[in-house]
């Protein structure tokens, strides 16, 4: 009778992960997984050492800024809110919570709050040690 109970019991914790079958797990979700920017465009890094950047980015409603363009790779996750994105042509795409997208690069266009909640991004930036992040369109 032990020896059943014994090899029972070696059996259940056998089947438990390594571990307290409580323990936190660490879990991963993809949310993009992408070779192109929003427009198409490869996405390719500047040759030499890098310079990342993050930024959390608020826009509020009713900011309207003018063109611009990013010579090199930016990513922008949306936090909050939802972001449109028009490009130099009059295309827009929308963002909203939980989207993660890649700029367009030396292509200009402009962001604009869609709603009434502030935008709220997490930005990053890759680009050479002394570059510029943007270009403001005059």
């Amino acid at each position: 009778m032990k020896t059943v109970l014994a090899l029972a019991l070696l059996l259940a914790t056998a089947a438990l992960p390594a571990g307290s079958a409580t323990a936190p797990q660490m879990t991963a979700k993809t949310i993009l997984d992408t070779t192109t920017t929003g427009t198409g465009q490869p996405i390719e890094l500047p040759g030499g050492k890098v310079r990342v950047i993050g930024l959390i980015v608020e826009i509020p409603p009713g900011y309207a800024p003018g063109y611009h363009r990013h010579p090199y790779p930016r990513y922008a996750y949306v936090l909050a809110g939802h972001l449109g994105v028009q490009d130099e042509h009059g295309a827009t795409r929308t963002y909203g919570p939980g989207q993660l997208f890649v700029e367009t690069r030396n292509g200009w266009h402009r962001p604009r709050v869609e709603g009434d909640e502030t935008v709220k991004l997490l930005v990053i930036d890759q680009q050479p040690e002394d570059a510029k992040t943007n270009t403001i369109q005059q």
